[in-house]
């Protein structure tokens, strides 16, 4: 039996994406399973009657079962219960993660890396953790259904052009300000561009940092993430979709679910060559990956003066998130990895 322990709710990014839209498509080939969410997400009860279903659930785990962990690392009783387990009935284990978890919580993942099997992770960065090395990993992003996208896709004809951004705005500012120096160069050549940036949070910060004097630019509060179809209906308002980072460890380890989420939709996109942006990316061919201030702006002018080089990109984009990025480009690559029977 497969057991798939979610570190949130289906609203929650991670956690859609790793975990409830995996189990969707599992579904359809008809593989059976057994969801188990947090029990501080069960307002349906009380939370100790949800603890200890939880708990039975854990403790029911033997040796034929497989126990599909995504990143539940800020639970430490779960930590302390399913090693237990692990150590008792010996379950097969396999440790998904999407993000640099060490960097959060130095032991917790360490010490599930320990009792796990097999590793699925976002990046090739998380892939050379040490404490990985000596057991099957496989990398995989965070994955796309990518017909979404063309049944909210729209046609956009008009001017100015829009580089747009979606995120948490407020928790991604210092990533956002990568682009300021481009983005008050652009401004001073008089380039016709609007930015739309999604996902501002009220946050009166990102709004006072981003306005940059002469800017033509949109704030939008908040999508409905977990709504089907929200974050296809604001892709479809882009025209060439951007994603600057900072160089750190954490940054490196991610799997920037935006820049599929933008090839998904069909344009191009524009990424600081960073972690697993350089394999999302083919410079020159889906999008570009600027180093500096100066290559920024360079690479957004490109793609402003030429509509068919957008339209080009674009459909290389997309093409390669079929083929590497989707669900259904993938779904089997999980059951093979997962060892699982019908």
């Amino acid at each position: 039996m497969l057991y798939i322990f979610t570190k949130s709710v289906r609203s929650a990014g991670g956690s859609r994406h790793r975990a409830f839209f995996i189990a969707d498509f599992l579904k359809e080939r008809g593989y059976k399973f057994e969801l188990v969410i947090p029990p501080v997400y069960h307002t349906e009860t009380t939370r100790m009657k949800a603890r200890i279903d939880y708990l039975k659930i854990i403790f029911s785990l033997r040796k034929t079962d497989v126990v599909f962990l995504q990143n539940p690392i800020f639970s430490n009783y779960f930590i302390i219960c399913i090693c237990i387990v692990k150590i008792i009935f010996r379950p097969k284990f396999i440790f998904d993660f999407d993000d640099a978890t060490w960097v959060q919580k130095p032991l917790a993942p360490r010490v599930l890396a320990f009792f796990s099997d097999k590793f699925i992770v976002a990046s090739h960065y998380l892939a050379e953790w040490s404490p990985l090395r000596g057991k099957p990993v496989m990398v995989m992003t965070n994955l796309v259904d990518y017909t979404l996208a063309e049944r909210y896709k729209v046609e956009r004809v008009k001017e100015p052009v829009v580089l747009g951004w979606m995120g948490g705005a407020p928790l991604s500012l210092h990533n956002l300000k990568v682009m300021l120096p481009a983005l008050q160069k652009l401004v001073e050549d008089k380039v016709n561009i609007k930015f739309l940036l999604i996902g501002s949070l009220g946050s009166k910060e990102v709004v006072d940092t981003m306005s940059i004097p002469g800017l033509n630019i949109e704030f939008v509060d908040r999508l409905d993430w977990g709504k089907e179809g929200e974050i296809q209906k604001g892709n479809s308002r882009f025209d060439i979709g951007v994603c600057p980072l900072v160089d750190n460890e954490s940054n490196r380890g991610r799997c920037s679910l935006k820049i599929l989420d933008y090839m998904a939709a069909g344009i191009p996109v524009i990424a600081s060559p960073i972690g697993e942006n350089m394999y999302f990316i083919d410079d020159g061919v889906t999008g570009y990956l600027p180093a500096s201030t100066e290559e920024w702006v360079e690479k957004i002018k490109i793609l402003v003066n030429d509509v068919e080089l957008r339209k080009k990109m674009g459909k290389a984009s997309l093409n390669k998130l079929v083929k590497q990025y989707s669900y259904q480009g993938n779904i089997d690559k999980y059951i093979d990895f997962l060892g699982l029977n019908k």
